[in-house]
């Protein structure tokens, strides 16, 4: 399987973030995808949060008429 790889550009501040960022032997690859799995699971938290508050507050439902 052919390994493709892309360059990116960011600024130097942002590099020096991600760098600390980095756990010990992780590669700015492996440091990317767990920050974007980290962002979707904490997005798919909060959404279900919301969800689970609404189906608490029953007396705000009201019935479809």
């Amino acid at each position: 399987m052919m390994v493709e790889t892309a360059t990116l550009q960011v600024h130097r501040d942002t590099k020096e973030l991600l760098k600390r960022a980095r756990r010990p032997g992780e590669t700015f690859d492996h440091l990317i995808r767990r920050t974007l799995a980290e962002a979707q699971a904490n997005s798919e938290t909060a959404f279900l949060r919301e969800v689970q508050d609404l189906l608490d507050d029953r007396g705000a439902m009201r019935p479809l008429r």
